[in-house]
């Protein structure tokens, strides 16, 4: 489809929506044809230059090098295109702060647009006496700041649980790599993620690096199961949400966290689930489009 053709046989009123800094080469190409009063709306995922830049802090070698290049490059586009958008939507309170400050000549066309996380409803497993106590994580493992996170907790917190009958489970890209490490399962990917997790009791996501909202914490809080993330997991989720999921600083909070959900495993999945209940209400689709309406319309 030649974009820039539809463009001109457009109807009465042209919305373009934008989702991620990743589409401006798609936007640098078009915006030559679009209409004056069309209105264009940029869904900030995260500051690609920021992004770059702390995956980069992670990396070695080639890959080091090639964030910091994207970071660098990213950087003067952001400069020049962000101001020609109508609208521009972030998706947490610091990536709103962080584009205040940077750009405050757009800062009354900043919206704050909470993510909308994908909510399952799961079963969850019965915490037997005798059987394993699994713990799962999904992710891809050849980005750098999954595989550091991964690899802290397979080293400082899975060896001082392994006495209480814990088992890791690991799903995604480059699982592999922590099959040597004791009581890890590694699975590689996975046709059916839902039915992976469903045969989880916690879920785990130690991240230590990376910019904006953690979508992949966003998304496992979604599961309705007991989740134990890190402070910069639960980075730029709103207060309330913070509030309700458990956030470990260190290997020892790890631990004593995961130790607690265990002795309390019912009250820790009942607590999940009203967690997942309170997502659908707060940050659900109808609220995203409730609120782009009032922009559009």
């Amino acid at each position: 489809m030649d974009i820039r053709r539809q463009l001109t046989d457009r109807a009465e009123q042209l919305v373009i929506f934008i989702e991620g800094m990743q589409l401006f080469g798609l936007w640098s190409d078009i915006k030559g044809v679009v209409p004056i009063d069309a209105k264009v709306i940029l869904r900030v995922l995260n500051i690609e230059s920021e992004y770059h830049r702390s995956v980069a802090m992670e990396s070695r070698g080639l890959l080091k090098l090639a964030h910091q290049v994207s970071a660098d490059q990213y950087q003067p586009l952001e400069d020049m295109l962000l101001g020609q958008f109508s609208f521009i939507y972030c998706i947490s309170d610091t990536e709103l702060a962080n584009l205040r400050n940077r750009y405050p000549e757009i800062t009354s066309r900043l919206r704050l647009f909470l993510p909308i996380p994908r909510l399952n409803k799961l079963r969850n497993l019965a915490l037997e006496s005798n059987g394993p106590r699994v713990l799962a994580y999904f992710g891809d493992l050849t980005l750098p700041n999954n595989y550091t996170g991964l690899h802290w907790f397979c080293k400082n917190v899975l060896p001082q649980i392994l006495s209480q009958n814990v088992q890791l489970r690991i799903a995604g890209k480059g699982s592999e790599q922590f099959a040597h490490y004791s009581g890890v399962v590694a699975y590689g990917f996975v046709d059916n993620i839902d039915e992976f997790i469903s045969n989880a009791h916690v879920l785990v996501a130690p991240i230590f690096s990376g910019a904006g909202v953690k979508i992949k914490v966003l998304d496992a809080i979604g599961y309705g199961k007991a989740l134990v993330t890190t402070p910069k997991g639960a980075e730029g989720f709103p207060s309330w949400l913070k509030e309700r999921i458990n956030i470990a600083a260190d290997a020892k909070e790890f631990r004593m966290i995961l130790e607690r959900v265990f002795q309390f495993y019912e009250d820790a999945t009942k607590a999940a689930a009203e967690v997942q209940k309170e997502l659908g209400m707060k940050m659900s689709a109808d609220r995203f489009r409730q609120q782009l309406s009032g922009d559009i319309l």
